[in-house]
């Protein structure tokens, strides 16, 4: 992708575990420090957007890399309306774990290093807050480039969201009547789907992803039939055997 222009603005800040502020004196190291950090970037007259969004993470502990990325949560305001409310890992498009990922919008190495080239349009003013709900300590660097934008009646708000759910039934066949439907999301609104990923924690080594994604536009599902599988929707013909990136799509 080529680089961004804009302004920069660069905030750093060590932010304690949010359940440490109910026991600071079982943490002495947390006096003085906090659980969250918001900073925040005033639209000129006619509007800004966002051009990237650099994060940088580290920890103290190598091992507590996985954890602390997913339980750091990354929420944006734009004119006072929350848009954003994201595990960082998720946010990466590696997943649960934070793997690599290398794409057209976003890049992460693996190691705390997140970069997003979303473009996100704001009228007046938009406010990045980083909660910590891991069990560690992390440093945390927010890298911007914000630039103009003309806001005009066309213009879309950037939104992102995430889902888990736990303890599904395992089925030998996604038609079995014990086969669960799961609803990924429910947007109202007009708008234009970027798209999505799914994460699973695999109990076997066989492919996890038979199952018939439908999605309904308007009331209307659309196309009229259920797909021919998850493995084809994110472009893995016979599940992800071996991990692969494109510019837009792949497998970790």
């Amino acid at each position: 992708p080529p680089s961004c222009n804009g302004v920069s603005h660069i905030v750093e800040d060590e932010i304690i575990p949010h359940q440490w502020k109910d026991s600071i004196s079982q943490h002495p190291e947390a006096e003085g420090k906090y659980f969250s950090f918001r900073y925040g970037i005033q639209a000129d007259k006619g509007g800004g957007c966002i051009r990237q969004l650099r994060i940088k993470v580290s920890t103290s502990n190598p091992n507590d890399y996985a954890q602390t990325m997913r339980g750091l949560i990354l929420k944006i305001h734009f004119d006072e309306k929350k848009t954003v409310h994201v595990p960082l890992s998720d946010f990466s498009g590696g997943g649960a774990l934070s793997a690599p990922v290398n794409n057209w919008y976003l890049q992460s190495d693996g190691k705390g290093e997140v970069t997003s080239r979303w473009v996100m349009p704001f009228q007046r003013n938009c406010e990045f807050e980083i909660v910590n709900e891991s069990h560690a300590p992390a440093n945390v660097k927010l890298e911007i480039i914000s630039d103009n934008w003309k806001w005009d009646e066309r213009s879309l708000y950037f939104h992102t969201s995430w889902k888990q759910s736990r303890n599904f039934p395992l089925v030998s066949d996604c038609n079995d009547n014990e086969a669960d439907v799961w609803t990924v999301g429910f947007i109202w609104g007009n708008g234009i789907y970027k798209g999505d990923q799914i994460s699973v924690y695999n109990h076997t080594r066989q492919w996890y992803g038979d199952g018939n994604e439908i999605t309904v536009i308007n009331f209307v599902q659309e196309p009229p039939e259920q797909g021919v599988g998850i493995e084809d929707y994110y472009n893995t013909s016979s599940g992800p055997v071996a991990p692969f990136q494109t510019p837009f799509g792949g497998a970790i």
